[in-house]
């Protein structure tokens, strides 16, 4: 499963034993945030209730996994699918159909703005049409320049607003959905 069994140990004091594993899974929740009827509103943007986005979510590190994952399925609205390295996303926009794409920028083995270039070549399957958020902890413009070039939709800089962030995820989503 691609990880090493780690290990700490004092004599007299005892050992620690731990691993990673990057395993692939889909969270589906019954959890909705619902307020006041049939509509949940983030920031100024109203989220009609209705089926739920396929979203893969392309990020290597463990706390920002799982602050984003928090902030997605607090909505009610997503199926998410985690890839933790960069290598392995093609992979998964071939065998699975997704609505958005929230990709790091900056990931092992590939860089986000890579991938993009390879989705938006891709020739079947309608992969190169799936809008894709480039989030990124490096804001200076040429980088924001060269991801936007790359093919992505939007690029947000870490750290971001909850609401803005899923304000842009919806925004980005209609614009493409008609």
């Amino acid at each position: 499963m691609d990880s090493k069994i780690k290990i700490k140990s004092k004599i007299d004091q005892g050992s620690e034993f731990y691993f990673d594993l990057g395993l692939k899974y889909q969270l589906l929740t019954s959890v909705r945030t619902k307020v006041a009827g049939p509509k949940t509103s983030v920031g100024k943007l109203e989220i009609s209730d209705g089926p739920k986005l396929r979203l893969l979510l392309v990020e290597d590190d463990l706390q920002v996994q799982t602050t984003l994952f928090k902030s997605l399925l607090s909505t009610g609205r997503f199926h998410i699918d985690l890839v933790y390295d960069g290598a392995l996303v093609l992979q998964e926009v071939v065998s699975s159909n997704y609505d958005i794409i929230i990709m790091d920028v900056h990931l092992p083995n590939i860089s986000g703005d890579q991938i993009t270039k390879l989705i938006r070549e891709f020739p079947f399957k309608n992969i190169k049409d799936i809008p894709i958020i480039g989030i990124t902890a490096d804001g200076y413009p040429e980088n924001i320049k060269k991801c936007l070039h790359a093919g992505m939709n939007k690029v947000m800089i870490k750290p971001f607003d909850k609401e803005v962030f899923l304000d842009t995820i919806f925004k980005t989503v209609g614009h493409f959905k008609g």
